[in-house]
């Protein structure tokens, strides 16, 4: 599953187009990373969530983008934050024809560089796990601050950012979803979700290029890591 359904405001201006449908070299961010799973052997179906208004937009991107995967790609409402989208993507490969998928890896279209290798470690990592994600060991040092002045350090010693693809079998992934849902619970990944329903979630170690586009300083670094990879013929180990 591929998660698009947010409207990105810390980087897009009022009006604009969300972060996921502006241009990196050419191609939208969504496109980058979703060409990189639709590629993989393993994959046997993409979940596109998207903002309901502008799936035409998504579809039509798509269409001109990934000629080849079209019949691959399914299109989602999304909801209100990113744990409703998220849901709104689990129930619809609940009521498959054939049954859910035994596993689903969900990553945010916002990342468009998602490494082939990286990929493979997470789908190899569910064989062992019942959940799994990519992450990178944090390196700066940590401070806490109140009202602008800093009263303490904290050890960065075993602190992780998160990345995506988060993944786990598909029944403990809609169960945890169904479970916070119902309860009102709102988190900012799958792996809280996870954790909260007491599945242990290996962190698998990805690349620092699979940074999230949040803010206007990010899609400028994504869109000169882009032309770069275009440029030195590089585009095939990502896309």
């Amino acid at each position: 599953m591929v998660v698009a359904g947010g409207r990105g405001e810390r980087c897009a201006k009022p009006g604009a187009l969300p972060k996921q449908l502006l241009l990196l070299a050419g191609e939208p961010v969504f496109i980058w990373s979703l060409r990189t799973i639709c590629q993989h052997a393993e994959v046997a179906e993409v979940v596109l969530v998207v903002p309901g208004d502008l799936q035409q937009a998504f579809e039509e991107n798509v269409q001109r983008h990934l000629q080849d995967y079209v019949d691959k790609v399914k299109f989602v409402s999304g909801g209100p934050i990113r744990q409703a989208s998220v849901l709104a993507g689990l129930e619809f490969l609940a009521q498959q024809p054939g049954g859910p998928p035994k596993f689903v890896l969900v990553h945010d279209a916002a990342r468009p560089f998602l490494d082939r290798g990286d990929l493979d470690k997470v789908i190899a990592g569910l064989k062992e796990r019942r959940g799994c994600t990519l992450a990178q060991p944090l390196s700066d040092t940590l401070k806490q601050v109140e009202n602008e002045v800093i009263t303490g350090t904290i050890a960065r010693q075993g602190l992780y950012s998160v990345q995506t693809p988060q993944a786990a079998d598909f029944v403990s992934m809609v169960d945890a979803h169904r479970l916070l849902d119902k309860a009102g619970i709102e988190t900012t990944d799958d792996a809280a979700v996870l954790e909260r329903i007491g599945v242990p979630v290996a962190v698998i170690i990805g690349s620092s290029l699979n940074f999230k586009i949040t803010t206007t300083e990010d899609l400028q670094l994504a869109q000169a890591i882009a032309a770069n990879i275009k440029d030195n013929n590089k585009v095939r180990h990502y896309i």
